[in-house]
C-alpha cells in the first residue's frame, strides 16, 4: 500500500525538529564551552604579561645605572591595567586580578596598559618606567 502525502510531511517535520533540537543542543554547548576558553585566555594573557614585567624589572634592577630595558606588553583578549607598587606587579581586567611580587622594593608605581612599549630604566633611586 503507498504512502499518503500527509504522512510523508509530518515524517519530515519531525525529523526536521528533531534535526533543529540537536544543533540547539550543539550550539549552547559551543557557547558554554567558548566562554570558559576565554576565560582562561584572559588569566593566561595576564599572567604572561605580569610575568614579562616583572622579568623586565628584575633584569634591569641588576643592571649598571643608567641602564635601559624597552619591553612590549602584547595585547591581551581583556583590557589590562598593569600596576607596579611596593615590588608587586599587579595585572588587573574587569573579571580577574594577579600579582607578582618582585624581588625589589625600590620599585617606582605606575598604570601601564597591555599593547603598550614599557620603558624600565635603572636608576639611582632604584628602578623607574616611562
Amino acid at each position: 500500500m503507498p504512502r499518503s502525502r500527509g504522512q510523508s510531511t509530518i515524517e519530515l517535520l519531525l525529523i526536521l525538529s528533531v534535526l533543529f533540537i540537536i544543533l540547539g543542543i550543539a550550539l549552547q554547548s559551543y557557547t558554554q564551552n567558548q566562554s570558559i576558553v576565554n576565560e582562561k585566555k584572559s588569566v593566561l594573557d595576564a599572567q604572561r604579561n605580569a610575568s614579562i614585567v616583572r622579568g623586565a624589572v628584575e633584569s634591569v634592577s641588576y643592571s649598571p645605572i643608567g641602564s635601559t630595558l624597552r619591553v612590549f606588553i602584547p595585547p591581551a583578549s581583556q583590557d589590562q591595567n598593569i600596576q607596579l607598587l611596593n615590588g608587586i606587579v599587579e595585572i588587573r581586567t574587569s573579571t580577574l586580578a594577579i600579582s607578582l611580587p618582585t624581588l625589589l622594593r625600590d620599585v617606582n608605581s605606575g598604570i601601564f596598559h597591555d599593547g603598550n612599549i614599557l620603558i624600565v630604566t635603572r636608576t639611582q633611586s632604584g628602578v623607574s618606567f616611562t
